[in-house]
């Protein structure tokens, strides 16, 4: 037998022995999904060169505006790309390496066949093999045995392996048990109510607001931006928004791209999306370009797809992806009705041009329950880039602890020109005096967005039989309603095989149809999420549901239910507590709910804080609970923008595709959306700005009070810290303008991470070098400062976006107990250049609390560039 020969029935034996070990790991271990990130080398957006035969794939790096043009002209001269004067802003901003072009498809390969050698050395089955991860990162998404895993961990040539964990939407936040909490104090419905009564709006209310200026509900559209980027009919123009979430309604009026008199033409030039067509999705068109879903972890991880209601495909059913689609880039003006039939005014995009991408990844499972996977959203986000999006939206947290680590494919999607905005979660603050942080996208290179509140929320009165009337939150009940009905408590209706409590609750099967049918049911709160209970009560024959809170539960309460087929209306546990007396002392108790409902001034002025929004540090960073962050010297959440009871589309019915279908709801994942569409303003407005720019220009041009001028509150009335409202509330008006910015890219962001005291350099790619630097010295606008003992100093650059010089002064609100130095003080600066301070914080009382104020720089031309000042001495920190 000759050596070649031998040497092949070698390799032959080789493959299958680690084929029968595979199969022996896959019978005898339980298996589960794993991110696998490569060391050796980087993904396609950090390849710099340096392999013979593959030219750099990674966006110039340059420090200012100039070089980087400049650079990006070489890079096309390189390439050979032809016609760049047009698109050179967009290819500037977005830096996005094209994977059209040839040897941007052969690093790709590259990449492909190491992962696809380290995977066959540990034993994994192609099979096995979920996702190829290359734009953003260079990994894979394996089904792994735990063994597997682990041998992977022992390669040197493999950075970290990690399970994929569960991510779920942040909103609607009517949480099963109630935990979240939403209007407690400032919007719980009363007997007075004033404002518009639905389909019949009085001037000057939600309804009758001028068209394209105010939604339904109080909802301020961002005219000025609007109009200094060409008016309504040109805003967001050929900015492209990916939503990564549950899919989109395309046949939904606000994705049409033929319904208004400015129709779209093809998409932008620089797009390298496709739409993921099926039987059910049978096209995209030139609003919504691109369209893909991403399922392959959701199905390995052992969970079970509802079939009876969601597609394997981009269209969405759960609504929660078609509503933020809407609300960041839906069309403008387009007219709200509800189920039942009433109308609400108009909704509109916060960039209602802009072109729509969806990358579906969160799936409905069999209980009802949305949810995606980490490996899956990976996936999701390395192709939004790829394709070409601007922005991206992404409403959703993580059901663990994460790290900054974990989030390196957001910073590389920062890094090529991608702006990133995410939800702050819907934990609220924490109980009690406690001060520990319930947010849990922290990182520093993407904007995180809490919830506010607006001015008016809609009630619905409740007409007992005795005459009693109660205000809930509702949208108005319907004929049947109307008229009144019998009333009874869920608890007196249980089924067969129902105890009494399950029957409270309105629980799936758990209640007699024959005791329900016809009549109006009252549900406790809690154990399954609102709109199942009112899917319960109407298989069962209910005409209506009222829900009502636990008195140990939250006290929040929400206008409508997503889904609901019959009347909701949802009272606090005192306003329950009234009609179960009235049910208990009443032989044949009726109740109407009335036709029409309310759109009722809230107490608390507005904006105030959502309680549901999650909140910031602070955090002992020394916490070992607590692997790789957060630092206590990064503000977040960065920003507040509306997020209670807000229209926008959602899904339809799919045997009446064409009929459009609105919700209103609640959460950070509302709040989320809006800030992504004025993110994509921006974009539009300024397309050499890098992200970081457009997050600074948010931040520092938001407002600290509310419609009265005072300092933001909580909806229970207590002023909130900058640890909840970030910078304050977005603010439309001022950023056409914005004056300075505070710049950072990926060198900075990097040299952060290496600051960190749990620095992993797995997060480095070669040719990367860091240089250490404190959180506090990030280039952002807030200064934060934590564990201060004696004088601490931030080192700040900001660089001047104006149209004409200026000179800058310094206006300093001094946080309680220290003393604040800003040197220089004054400073004159032409459009373009930068200008470096610094700003030095002294303890002079300590305290066992962060202290609040803030740094403003103020030029002649009336800009008013605002940074919140946050300290906190080290005596806050006590050892056992």
């Amino acid at each position: 037998m000759d050596a070649v020969r031998w040497a092949q029935r070698v390799a032959l034996a080789t493959w299958i022995t680690v084929v029968s070990v595979a199969a022996s790991y896959a019978a005898a271990e339980p298996t589960a999904v794993y991110i696998v990130q490569l060391r050796d080398l980087p993904p396609i957006s950090a390849y710099r060169g340096g392999i013979a035969g593959f030219p750099a794939t990674a966006p110039p790096v340059a420090t200012t505006t100039a070089a980087a043009a400049a650079a990006v002209k070489a890079t096309a001269r390189t390439l050979g790309l032809r016609n760049m004067r047009g698109p050179l802003r967009r290819w500037f901003r977005r830096r996005h390496p094209n994977i059209r072009l040839p040897h941007v498809k052969a690093f790709a390969e590259l990449l492909g066949k190491a992962q696809k050698a380290i995977a066959e050395k540990a034993g994994i089955l192609p099979n096995s093999m979920l996702y190829s991860y290359t734009y953003l990162s260079n990994g894979f998404a394996a089904k792994l045995t735990p063994a597997q895993a682990n041998q992977l961990r022992k390669d040197s040539a493999v950075a970290e392996v990690r399970q994929s964990l569960p991510v779920r939407p942040a909103g609607q936040v009517s949480s099963p048990a109630g935990a979240s909490s939403s209007a407690a104090g400032g919007t719980t419905p009363t007997a007075a109510g004033t404002g518009t009564v639905a389909g019949k709006p009085a001037a000057g209310g939600a309804g009758g607001a001028k068209t394209g200026s105010v939604q339904q509900g109080g909802l301020k559209m961002p005219q000025e931006l609007w109009v200094a980027n060409g008016g309504e009919l040109s805003a967001g123009e050929d900015v492209v928004v990916g939503v990564i979430d549950s899919g989109i309604w395309p046949e939904h009026p606000s994705f049409s791209d033929t319904n208004s008199s400015n129709a779209y033409g093809p998409p932008p030039s620089t797009w390298q999306g496709k739409c993921d067509t099926t039987e059910d999705f049978p096209a995209c068109n030139d609003k919504v370009i691109g369209a893909r879903f991403f399922i392959n972890s959701f199905d390995q991880s052992g969970r079970q797809l509802n079939t009876a209601r969601d597609f394997r495909s981009p269209r969405d059913v759960d609504g929660h992806g078609s509503w933020c689609a809407g609300a960041a880039a839906g069309n403008s003006n387009v007219p709200v009705m509800s189920s039942s039939g009433k109308r609400f005014g108009t909704v509109s995009g916060m960039a209602p041009r802009a072109r729509i991408a969806v990358y579906k990844a969160f799936w409905l499972q069999k209980d009802g329950s949305l949810i995606a996977e980490q490996a899956d959203i990976e996936a999701a986000v390395n192709q939004a880039v790829a394709d070409g999006v601007d922005v991206l939206s992404m409403s959703f947290v993580s059901d663990v602890q994460t790290s900054y680590f974990d989030d390196r494919i957001f910073l590389r999607a920062n890094q090529v020109g991608v702006v990133p905005v995410l939800a702050a979660g819907n934990s609220g603050p924490p109980p009690g005096d406690s001060t520990y942080r319930t947010l849990y996208n922290y990182s520093p290179f993407y904007l995180t967005v809490g919830a506010s509140t607006l001015a008016q929320r809609y009630q619905t009165q409740i007409t007992l039989g005795n005459k009693a009337v109660v205000l809930g939150a509702g949208l108005g009940g319907n004929a049947v309603t109307a008229k009144g009905a019998p009333l009874i408590d869920a608890r007196s209706a249980p089924g067969e095989v129902a105890g009494l409590d399950e029957a409270e609750l309105c629980f799936p099967g758990c209640l007699d149809p024959a005791k329900v049918a016809g009549k109006i049911v009252m549900c406790l709160r809690g154990g399954v999420f609102l709109f199942e209970k009112a899917h319960v009560v109407a298989e069962a024959g209910g005409v209506g549901v009222i829900f009502v809170n636990d008195p140990t539960g939250s006290s929040d309460v929400y206008s409508s239910v997503s889904s609901a087929t019959i009347p909701t209306v949802h009272l606090t546990a005192t306003q329950g507590a009234t009609i179960r007396a009235y049910i208990k002392k009443t032989k044949q108790p009726t109740a109407t709910i009335g036709a029409d409902c309310v759109s009722a001034k809230t107490t608390v002025s507005p904006p105030a804080v959502a309680a549901f929004s999650s909140t910031g540090p602070p955090l002992d960073p020394m916490d070992d609970f607590v692997p790789f962050g957060p630092t206590n010297d990064i503000l977040k959440p960065d920003i507040l923008s509306p997020g209670v009871e807000l229209w926008s589309a959602v899904a339809g019915d799919i045997k009446n595709a064409s009929k459009p279908v609105f919700d209103l709801l609640s959460g950070t994942s509302m709040a989320t959306p809006l800030a992504a569409g004025i993110a994509a303003l921006l974009v539009q407005r300024f397309p050499t700005w890098t992200p970081a720019q457009v997050m600074s220009a948010i931040q520092t041009t938001a407002s600290p009070v509310n419609d009265a001028g005072k300092p933001i509150t909580t909806e229970k009335g207590a002023v909130a810290t900058p640890w909840e409202t970030g910078a304050g509330t977005v603010n439309a008006a001022k950023l056409a303008d914005p004056g300075l910015t505070y710049n950072a890219g990926i060198q900075e962001y990097m040299n952060f991470l290496a600051g960190q005291s749990r620095y992993r350099t797995g997060v480095l790619w070669p040719k990367e070098v860091v240089t250490p630097t404190p959180a506090y010295n990030l280039n952002l606008p807030a200064i934060v400062f934590s564990r201060v003992n004696g004088t601490r100093v931030a080192v700040r650059t900001v660089t001047s976006v104006a149209a004409k010089a200026s000179t800058y002064k310094a206006k300093v609100v001094v946080p309680l107990g220290m003393q604040v130095t800003v040197t220089p003080s004054q400073f004159s600066v032409k459009p373009g250049e930068s200008r470096t301070f610094t700003v030095a914080v002294s303890i002079l009382k300590p305290s066992t609390k962060f202290a609040f104020g803030s740094l403003t720089w103020e030029d002649e031309l009336g800009h008013s560039v605002r940074s919140v000042l946050a300290v906190q001495s080290r005596t806050m920190f006590k050892r056992k």
